[in-house]
């Protein structure tokens, strides 16, 4: 009896375990960059992060509730920003392992190289991830100017703007408990 394999097959095959296996390795690595300033957590938590979400949505589960995920990378999925101190702690050690490699390279081509990554990582940090201020311990995150405030529980879902929407799936606004009543001529969209 043939069978045939398709290429897709063939990735779903060996593409998650493969996956589930780089999320692993990043995990680890990460944690060691805890304790050991060369290896940089948060962008290897990051990482790991792709990984599992690619390989498994079982580990990607038991990941973002691990407290390391929560602790070193939490805020940053959530509010795409970071702070100084946080931006420094990455960018400087990562530094350092990039100058050396670029110290030791051998063929200028690839100190370009390096020297590029250096600074498409510093513009990058600096200009493309939002700077918090600095917090006292167990201070409350402000709203920023452009930023749409936090939704209470039980308030009116919110449009594109941030305004209280009356649009609620499948119902009318009144059947929402927006508006206690229709207006004439007025209906659901």
């Amino acid at each position: 009896m043939p069978w045939k394999l398709s290429w897709k097959k063939i990735r779903e095959r060996f593409a998650k375990p493969i996956f589930i296996a780089l999320g692993f390795l990043a995990f680890g690595l990460g944690t060691v960059g805890i304790f050991l300033p060369v290896l940089p957590t948060t962008p290897l938590y990051l990482l790991a992060a792709f990984c599992f979400a690619r390989g498994s949505a079982r580990f990607h589960r038991w990941f973002v509730s691990t407290g390391l995920y929560k602790k070193h990378l939490e805020g940053f999925v959530k509010s795409r920003a970071m702070t100084m101190k946080a931006k420094l702690a990455i960018c400087v050690p990562v530094t350092l392992m990039l100058a050396a490699a670029m110290w030791l390279a051998p063929i200028w081509h690839a100190r370009a190289l390096i020297a590029a990554a250096l600074l498409f990582k510093w513009y990058y940090f600096l200009f493309r991830i939002r700077t918090l201020p600095k917090m006292a311990p167990g201070e409350a995150p402000r709203e920023t100017p452009g930023e749409a405030p936090e939704k209470s529980p039980g308030s009116a879902p919110a449009d594109a703007s941030g305004r209280a929407s009356w649009k609620a799936p499948g119902k009318s606004p009144a059947e929402a408990g927006i508006i206690d009543e229709m207006p004439a001529g007025e209906g659901s969209e």
